[in-house]
C-alpha cells in the first residue's frame, strides 16, 4: 500500500497546548504535597471520581514550573509550529485566584507564566463535558 501525504508547511501546523487550572493524579504514585488538596466546586458533571479502577483522584494548585519544563522538551519537536493555549475548568476555582505554586494568579495571568508565545489563548469557564458537546 501506497501512502500519499499532503505537502504540510509549518505554517499550517497549530499545536494546541490544554490544561486544567490546577493538576490532578488518579491512583498512588507521586504527587505534589497531599496537603494543598483544593476544594473543586461545580464538579457535578466531573467524570472523575474515586473508584476501584482509576484509585483516588487528587488535586493540587498548577504547578507552573511543571508546565515550564513540559513546554520547554515539546520546543524541540513543534519549535515552527503555531501554539494556542486552552485553559479548563475555571468554572471549578474562583478564576480571580488560581493557587499556583508561585502563588495566586488570576486566570488570565497564566500564560504570562508560561515561556511560550501563544497565537491564541481560550479559557472554558463551562463544565469540560458541556463544552466539548
Amino acid at each position: 500500500m501506497l501512502l500519499q501525504y499532503t505537502n504540510l508547511t509549518s505554517e499550517a501546523i497549530t499545536v494546541c497546548y490544554v490544561s486544567r487550572c490546577y493538576q490532578t493524579r488518579h491512583g498512588n504514585g507521586p504527587f505534589e504535597d497531599p496537603a494543598a488538596k483544593l476544594l473543586l466546586r461545580n464538579t457535578r458533571k466531573e467524570t472523575n471520581r474515586n473508584n476501584e479502577y482509576q484509585g483516588v483522584f487528587r488535586t493540587a494548585p498548577l504547578n507552573l514550573s511543571k508546565l515550564n519544563a513540559s513546554l520547554a522538551i515539546d520546543r524541540r519537536f513543534s519549535r515552527a509550529y503555531k501554539k494556542e493555549l486552552v485553559i479548563t475548568c475555571l468554572d471549578q476555582l474562583n478564576a480571580l485566584k488560581i493557587p499556583t505554586n508561585n502563588g495566586v494568579i488570576s486566570y488570565q495571568d497564566i500564560p504570562s507564566q508560561l515561556h511560550t508565545e501563544f497565537e491564541r489563548v481560550l479559557f472554558s469557564f463551562n463544565s469540560c463535558s458541556d463544552f466539548l458537546k
